[in-house]
């Protein structure tokens, strides 16, 4: 499913399974609501994909598992001012998915609170610059409420700021286990 240079689009209620990349993708678009989704089984990609400089997405209550990269990612991408922005990630279940169970790559000013990302072949939760270079890290972000489970010595660390990921507020999450 993708959604490309669209605004006000809401994608609801839908399972999206086996597909041969990305189960959503959404690029150079804003004020995007993807709630109450199934996403399993994408060969090649993530579960949900947001990039090209989308704004103002929220992704709530989606089920995201057993894909081939990340279970939700959100990448500035490089288009627009190559940053996510004021994006709202909650209540999600990432769940067994190759790598990062949830990352932000140049994403500013949004909040990722209440998810629960478990067993994930990666970071629980990474913020970085997702190999933008200088000047794109994540920044101002508010992580509340997360919750982060690896079996023993799975995985990688349960949270890991990479590449001048600075002013982020980290409350009340529980991050448990990881292999390093």
């Amino acid at each position: 499913m993708g959604i490309a240079d669209s605004q006000f689009i809401t994608l609801q209620g839908c399972t999206l399974a086996n597909c041969g990349d990305n189960g959503v993708l959404i690029t150079r678009s804003s004020d995007c609501l993807i709630e109450g989704n199934h996403v399993f089984g994408a060969v090649a990609g993530s579960g949900i994909f947001v990039t090209g400089a989308s704004d103002r997405v929220t992704l709530r209550g989606n089920f995201s598992h057993d894909n081939a990269s990340q279970g939700i990612d959100l990448v500035g991408g490089a288009s627009g001012d190559n940053v996510c922005s004021q994006c709202v990630i909650e209540r999600n279940l990432c769940a067994s998915n190759l790598n990062v169970g949830i990352r932000f790559g140049s994403v500013r000013d949004s909040d990722l609170r209440n998810n629960l990302v478990r067993h994930n072949g990666g970071f629980g939760i990474e913020l970085s610059d997702a190999a933008q270079g200088t000047g794109f890290g994540s920044l101002n972000n508010r992580l509340l409420h997360n919750t982060v489970l690896f079996n023993s010595g799975q995985g990688q660390a349960a949270l890991a700021l990479l590449n001048v990921s600075t002013g982020n507020t980290i409350s009340n999450n529980v991050l448990v286990g990881g292999a390093k």
